[in-house]
C-alpha cells in the first residue's frame, strides 16, 4: 500500500539575463512525496505555505533517492500541522471531508489516489485512501535513515560498475542531506581512487579527516596515497578548493562601484570570480575590492568581505579573502553538496 515519505526538496540552475549579463542561479522546489507500490515515488510540489499543488509526476525510486532531498524542518513548521488537523477531522467525520478548511481540502485532495497509482486497489480503498494514509504519518528519522542507506547503497553499486560520475553524483546528493558525514567523503575518496585522480582522491580524505580527525580509514589510506601515488607531488598540500557544479551569482564593489559577478570555485582562503567586462576593465594585481554573495548557499560566508586581486586572466580573476574564511563552520560544510573538489 502506499505511505506518505514526507517534505523534501530539490535545488536545480536556471539563467537570468543575456550575453554578459547572463547568470546561472540556483532554484529550489519543495515537494510533497507518496511512495507508492513498486519503485514509484509519486511527487507534488508544494508553494510556500506548504499546499500541495496540481503539478505531480511520478519517478523511479533510484532518481527519487538521488536528487530529492529530505527537509524535516519544512515538514515539521509547515506540512504536519497541515497533515494532522487535516487527519483529526476526517477521523471525527468517518472520513468525509465536509468539516475541512480550505487548506485541509487541497491536502485531502492530493492524497486522493487513481488505479493509475494504485493498480488493483478497489474503489473503498481508493475512497478511504486520505484517511489511510495519514493514519501513518512518516517518521522522519526511520525515513531519513533508509533514505541515506539506499542512497549509499546505489553509489556503492554505482562505483564497483565502474559508472564513477554516477557514483560521484549520488555521494553529492548524501553530502547535500549531511555535509559533515566523513564516511560518504572517505567512499567519495575512494572513487576518485580508482578514476586515478589521486589528488583530488587526497583532498577527499583531507575533508574526511577536518571532520572527525580520530577517523583512522581516511588516515591510513592518506598515508598509503602519499607513500605509493603521491611522491614529490606539492599540489594537493593546498587549501581545499570547492568548484560549485553551477558558478554562484556574487556583487563585487571596486572604487565604490557595483558590477554582478560569479563566484567559479571557493576555498578557506580565497576564491575565483568571473568578472563581466565593465569590471575587468578596473581589475589589477593588488586591487583590494569587495565580495557579496547573491544565494542562499554563499550569502552566510561572503557578506561583504574585504578581498585583494591576486591575478588576473580574461574575465576570471584569483582573489585572496584578506579575512580566511572558518572552513570548519556548518555554513562552509554545507557547500560540498553543490560542488566538487579541486
Amino acid at each position: 500500500m502506499p505511505k506518505l515519505a514526507g517534505s523534501f526538496y530539490t535545488l536545480g540552475s536556471s539563467s537570468l539575463g543575456d550575453g554578459v549579463t547572463k547568470q546561472e542561479v540556483m532554484r529550489r522546489v519543495n515537494w510533497f512525496a507518496i511512495f507508492l507500490d513498486g519503485d514509484q515515488v509519486l511527487v507534488t510540489a508544494t508553494e510556500a505555505k506548504g499546499l500541495p499543488t496540481t503539478v505531480s509526476r511520478a519517478v523511479p525510486l533510484k532518481d527519487f533517492f538521488a536528487k530529492f532531498i529530505p527537509d524535516k524542518t519544512h515538514y515539521d513548521n509547515v506540512v504536519l500541522p497541515l497533515l494532522e488537523s487535516t487527519r483529526d477531522k476526517l477521523e471525527s467525520s468517518e472520513g468525509k471531508p465536509s468539516r475541512l478548511s480550505p487548506d485541509e481540502m487541497i491536502v485531502y485532495k492530493a492524497l486522493q489516489l487513481s488505479k493509475h497509482h494504485v493498480p488493483g486497489a478497489t474503489e473503498q480503498e481508493l475512497a478511504d485512501m486520505p484517511l489511510t494514509l495519514l493514519r501513518e504519518l512518516p517518521d522522519y528519522e526511520a525515513s531519513f535513515s533508509a533514505h541515506k542507506h539506499e542512497l549509499n547503497m546505489a553509489s556503492i553499486a554505482s562505483r564497483k560498475s565502474g559508472r564513477y560520475q554516477e557514483a560521484l553524483e549520488l555521494y553529492n546528493a548524501l553530502l547535500r542531506a549531511t555535509p559533515d558525514d566523513h564516511h560518504i567523503v572517505f567512499n567519495a575518496a575512494r572513487v576518485y581512487f580508482e578514476k586515478q585522480d589521486y589528488v583530488t582522491c587526497r583532498k577527499c580524505l583531507q575533508l574526511a579527516l577536518e571532520n572527525d580527525p580520530d577517523f583512522d580509514a581516511a588516515r591510513k589510506f592518506m598515508i598509503y596515497l602519499d607513500k605509493h601515488f603521491l611522491k614529490g607531488t606539492s599540489e594537493y598540500r593546498n587549501f581545499l578548493r570547492y568548484q560549485f557544479f553551477t558558478p554562484q551569482p556574487c556583487e563585487l564593489t571596486i572604487n565604490g562601484k557595483k558590477y554582478a559577478a560569479e563566484v567559479i570555485d571557493l576555498s578557506a582562503a580565497g576564491l575565483r570570480v568571473r568578472c563581466p567586462r565593465d569590471a575587468a576593465a578596473h581589475m589589477s594585481t593588488g586591487k583590494e575590492i569587495v565580495v557579496q554573495a547573491d544565494t542562499d548557499l554563499l550569502k552566510p560566508l561572503l557578506r561583504g568581505i574585504p578581498c585583494q586581486v591576486v591575478w588576473f586572466r580574461d574575465d576570471v580573476c584569483g582573489i585572496l579573502l584578506l579575512e580566511p574564511l572558518d572552513g570548519k563552520s556548518p555554513d562552509f560544510k554545507r557547500i560540498v553538496g553543490y560542488s566538487h573538489i579541486v
